[in-house]
C-alpha cells in the first residue's frame, strides 16, 4: 500500500523531499502493510498517545512501500535525531494533522518541517520570533509570515542538532518578503561563532513547509 504523495523535491543527486498523507488512514491499515520488528512492536506498545502511535507507523509504512526500503530501521543518535539504516541514509521527519514531510540524503545532514495553518504556534510568536523579527512580518499576512519563520526555525534546529537551542535567543530569521515559496536564511549564534543556513520555504493551501540541507 503506498501512501498519496502530495509534494515531490529533488534538492540534489542525492537528496530528496516528500510530502504525503496519511490521516485517512486507521493505525490498523497502516500497520498491517508495514513490517515490524520484534523490537519495534515492543516499543509501539509502550506509546499511549493514538496519534503518536499511528505517525511512527506511518513514516516505516512510507519508507517500506513508496521507497521500497523493506528492510530499513530508523535509529536514534546520542542527540535523539532519527538516522535511516539499511540503507544508511540522513533522515529528517515531520508531521502534522494527518500529513507528514520526509527529507532523505545520502551525504548531506538534512532537516524538514511541516505545519498547518491552523498551527497553535501562531498564539505564541512571542516565544520563538524576537521584536525585530516580529517587526518585518508582513501586516496583511501576518500568521502566515510568521507561521513560515517557526517552521524554518524547525527545520534549522534539526539540521544544527544540538538540543536545548532556543528559537528566539540563538536564532534569527533574516528579513525577507513572503510569497508562495523562496528562500530563507536562518542565523544561528552560539558559543563557537554564527552559522547561517539556507532553507527553502513552500506555502500551499492548507500548509507550509520547510525544508534544506547542510
Amino acid at each position: 500500500m503506498e501512501l498519496p504523495v502530495i509534494l515531490y523535491r529533488t534538492l540534489n543527486e542525492g537528496t530528496r523531499m516528500f510530502v504525503f498523507l496519511y490521516g485517512d488512514y486507521t493505525e490498523e491499515e497502516l500497520t498491517e502493510h508495514t513490517k515490524l520488528t520484534d523490537n519495534e512492536k515492543a516499543y509501539l506498545a509502550t506509546v499511549n498517545h493514538p496519534n503518536r502511535r499511528k505517525e511512527w507507523v506511518a513514516i516505516r509504512t512510507f519508507l517500506q512501500n513508496n521507497m521500497g526500503f523493506t528492510d530499513c530501521a530508523i535509529e536514534y543518535n546520542e542527540k535523539g535525531a532519527p538516522v535511516l539504516k539499511n540503507p544508511d541514509l540522513n533522515l529528517s521527519i515531520s508531521h502534522s494533522s494527518g500529513k507528514a514531510a520526509i527529507i532523505l540524503s545520502d551525504k548531506q545532514k538534512v532537516g524538514v518541517d511541516i505545519e498547518v495553518r491552523a498551527n497553535k504556534v501562531l498564539k505564541v510568536v512571542g516565544k520563538y520570533l524576537s521584536e525585530a523579527e516580529q517587526n518585518f512580518l508582513d501586516r496583511k499576512f501576518r500568521d502566515a509570515h510568521a507561521l513560515v519563520c517557526w517552521s524554518a526555525k524547525e527545520c534549522a534546529y534539526k539540521i544544527f542538532d544540538r538540543p536545548g537551542t532556543s528559537f528566539k535567543e540563538n536564532m534569527r530569521v533574516k528579513p525577507f518578503k513572503l510569497d508562495s515559496f523562496g528562500n530563507i536564511i536562518v542565523k544561528l549564534f552560539t558559543d563557537d561563532g554564527l552559522r547561517d543556513y539556507e532553507l527553502k520555504y513552500e506555502q500551499h493551501k492548507d500548509y507550509v513547509v520547510a525544508y534544506g540541507t547542510n
